[in-house]
């Protein structure tokens, strides 16, 4: 009896063994490749970089649809790379990927469309590259950890709370060539103690700055002097912030 006892023991023992192995094998091979555009493939390698390669425009995605959520590899994403070709970032494409720490973004992207990156909690740097036109409506909102968006000069246009809750985001220059900065674009970014808006800016949106100090912090915002509607920087805490603006701005802070 003892010795029968024993062998069960052992028989556990290489099977939880053998199970440890596989699982451990097959979570090392959780990288792919495919299609995610009709001239757009991506590919996972063992180090996390999901790349981004071919031309012309990602595919747009419903909620958790794109290819690297069924192939249950999302977790081992840790840096996204868009090569030089593609121009557009699909709906929904990157949403959620919590580890990713950076984005690196190409020449030839003209657009990210709406929610392209929301809610990428690990995010702290993204790369752009002169090119960009046009971010869609809460493409970077929730992206916690970000603390690095030089927006390029290209830039012309923004959707609505596009970095809404970008806790950890510390400084804004709006490029000259965006017109109008849309509403909730900068809500609750809290972290942010440096605004510059460019002179092609003619309209702030509702609650485009609110919530935007910390406290303890001190914030410098640079105004031009042609925004003729709406202002809102509905900054809390005035008696901390440094405005720097034109005359006809000056009346509505």
């Amino acid at each position: 009896m003892r010795m029968m006892h024993k062998r069960l023991l052992w028989a556990f023992a290489l099977v939880l063994a053998l199970s440890f192995s596989y699982n451990a094998q097959h979570a090392l091979a959780y990288t792919g490749s495919g299609s995610c555009g009709a001239k757009a493939r991506w590919a996972l390698n063992d180090d996390g970089i999901l790349t981004i390669s071919g031309t012309g425009p990602m595919t747009d995605y419903q909620i958790s649809t794109a290819p690297w959520y069924a192939y249950f590899i999302r977790d081992n994403i840790k840096q996204i790379v868009i090569e030089e070709g593609i121009t557009t970032v699909g709906t929904y494409a990157f949403m959620s990927l919590w580890n990713v720490t950076d984005v690196y973004l190409p020449s030839t992207l003209k657009e990210i469309h709406d929610h392209g990156f929301l809610q990428e909690k690990g995010l702290e740097r993204i790369h752009f590259s002169e090119g960009l036109e046009t971010i869609g409506e809460e493409a970077f909102m929730d992206c916690e950890s970000l603390i690095q968006a030089e927006l390029p000069h290209s830039l012309l246009a923004m959707g609505s709370a596009v970095f809404k809750r970008c806790l950890n985001l510390s400084a804004v220059d709006v490029r000259e060539n965006v017109t109008a900065i849309p509403e909730n674009a900068f809500f609750q970014c809290e972290s942010l103690t440096s605004i510059r808006i460019g002179e092609g800016v003619t309209a702030i949106g509702s609650g485009a700055f609110a919530f935007t100090l910390k406290t303890g912090l001190k914030m410098t915002v640079w105004l031009p002097d042609n925004i003729t509607t709406g202002i809102g920087l509905n900054i809390r805490d005035y008696d901390r912030v440094y405005v720097h603006a034109g005359s006809q701005t000056a009346d509505h802070l």
